[in-house]
């Protein structure tokens, strides 16, 4: 990741804390989640790790996110690297213990792999007491639609091994 991008999330994160007053500043809270996803694919896995952060309102509104995926494994796809990618949220909806959110790439150490600009989306759950998620590119995980009107129940889940969903 780059130190310039992290300088400037901390930059952000320290005058938005500065400038806000009580009186003013509504309630919030933030859904955290992280773990590694193995998503099975012909002849193999693809393995990912995904983590993030989303500053919501008190009705769940987003304030800001970021979110990071780091790919560990893609060579079932034909990619013999790995790939940190870093984006902005753009967009949630939470239901229970169910989220959704569409992300903008901001940074990428592979930028043919996941170019700046382009857009990914993400379904997390902490239902039944597992935490699960998983994710891609927008154009292969929902290409019509808005993620975060939708909530498409069909956006597939995974186990997310060493990690937790926790909701607000």
């Amino acid at each position: 990741m780059r130190p310039d991008f992290l300088c400037g999330l901390a930059m952000s994160a320290v005058l938005a804390a500065c400038s806000a007053t009580s009186a003013t500043a509504p309630s919030t809270h933030e859904l955290h989640y992280s773990g590694t996803v193995s998503a099975p694919a012909a002849g193999g896995a693809l393995k990912y790790k995904i983590s993030g952060a989303w500053k919501l309102t008190d009705k769940n509104e987003l304030i800001s996110g970021v979110d990071t995926t780091f790919i560990i494994d893609a060579k079932v796809y034909g990619y013999p690297g790995t790939v940190t990618i870093v984006m902005k949220t753009n967009c949630v909806a939470i239901v229970g213990s169910e989220a959704w959110a569409e992300q903008t790439v901001v940074s990428s150490t592979d930028p043919q792999f996941a170019p700046v600009g382009g857009f990914s989306v993400v379904r997390l759950s902490a239902t039944g007491g597992l935490s699960r998620g998983g994710g891609g590119p927008r154009d292969v995980w929902y290409p019509a639609g808005n993620i975060c009107t939708d909530k498409p129940a069909t956006l597939p889940l995974f186990d997310l091994a060493g990690g937790v969903v926790v909701f607000p």
